[in-house]
C-alpha cells in the first residue's frame, strides 16, 4: 500500500488522442497551419473527443 500512495502521475496511452496529434502535427509541418492553429485545432478536437468519452 505504501507504494500506491506515491503515485502522484496517472498515464493512458490513447491511441485516438495520438492520432488527433499526429494528424494536427502533420499539418503544421505540411505548412497549412501555424503553431498558434496547431495547437487550437489539437485543443479544440481533443476536447470534443473527450466530452464524446463522456
Amino acid at each position: 500500500m505504501g507504494r500506491i500512495a506515491e503515485i502522484d502521475t496517472v498515464y493512458r496511452y490513447d491511441p485516438s488522442l495520438w492520432e488527433i496529434v499526429e494528424a494536427e502535427a502533420s499539418r503544421f509541418y505540411g505548412g497549412q497551419l501555424t503553431a498558434q492553429q496547431t495547437g487550437e485545432a489539437i485543443q479544440s478536437r481533443v476536447k470534443i473527443y473527450l466530452a464524446e468519452q463522456g
